[in-house]
């Protein structure tokens, strides 16, 4: 991602219970980053004269510093105003909503249909459409247009041109390693072409009644034109988890690549979700 780029992020809350299993999805938007490893909006670096100057002064500059709250923390929170619904906390993303994905039912929303850049979370759709049109053992072969047209430096998994995975391998490339250059190749396999593809992306999107959402490419690299919003990413996502490959596939914390027709090394990736990992920030349940 370029600097600076508003960016989705999401956390799936799962409560599984007897009756079912209700999916709470949570979406919070709008959070500046420098990059897929970069620091959000609001972190600040130290000032090296300040400190000298407070230290040789005998004062403590932790305590004189304040963290500067941004605009985005005072935008109306919508389903405050709903009468009798419990009151929601201010949070800094410019727009977020939660919704229980069992019902539909939005249980939170600030600026939920503002427009946003989704990133990686674009892969949703992506996956979702190929699981519907693709067939799972079916051979990509990859071409020079997949491999070569995304951002130098962005996410990928190092496929060569020519090099073939089967369509399920290739999922798992792109809900886990956020591979750009197989999300290219899984929309060429679908569709016969990125363009044709980003089409079916925004048919898909008015069908499951997104209100502000326009795709041009499956992989999320920034595009003027390349948008979505809190609430349509809800309905995404929520048509997303009614697919049980989908489901298998993010729960899925380790996997990999063997020997292929080009690439003579077994190639092995974890999947970004840090709660779903045993150590650190699990989280039970959560999908």
């Amino acid at each position: 991602m370029k600097k600076g780029i508003r960016y989705l992020t999401i956390v799936l809350l799962v409560s599984l219970l007897a009756s079912g299993v209700p999916f709470h999805l949570v979406y919070a938007t709008g959070i500046e980053n420098s990059g897929e490893n970069g620091n959000s909006a609001g972190d600040t670096g130290s000032n090296k004269n300040t400190e000298d100057y407070n230290d040789e002064n005998g004062s403590e500059s932790s305590e004189d510093t304040t963290e500067t709250i941004p605009e985005s923390y005072y935008l109306p929170i919508e389903s405050n105003n709903v009468e009798g619904w419990p009151k929601g906390d201010a949070i800094e993303a410019d727009a977020a909503v939660v919704m229980d994905a069992s019902t539909g039912t939005f249980l939170y929303s600030k600026n939920m249909t503002a427009k946003e850049y989704p990133a990686s979370i674009t892969k949703i759709m992506t996956t979702l459409l190929a699981l519907e049109h693709g067939n799972l053992d079916d051979v990509i072969t990859f071409s020079e247009n997949a491999v070569y047209s995304i951002e130098p430096g962005s996410t990928h998994l190092g496929i060569k041109a020519g090099e073939q995975l089967t369509l399920r391998q290739a999922l798992y490339g792109v809900m886990l390693a956020s591979a750009n250059e197989i999300s290219n190749g899984v929309a060429e396999h679908i569709a016969g072409s990125v363009e044709n593809f980003a089409q079916m992306m925004n048919d898909k999107a008015a069908e499951l009644g997104c209100v502000n959402t326009h795709f041009v490419n499956p992989h999320g690299l920034h595009d003027e034109n390349h948008y979505t919003c809190a609430r349509d990413m809800a309905l995404i996502m929520q048509a997303a988890l009614k697919n049980k490959m989908f489901c298998k596939i993010i729960d899925t914390v380790e996997y990999s690549y063997p020997k292929t027709n080009i690439t003579d090394e077994e190639r092995y990736f974890m999947n970004h979700h840090k709660m779903l990992y045993e150590d650190g920030y699990c989280y039970t349940g959560c999908l």
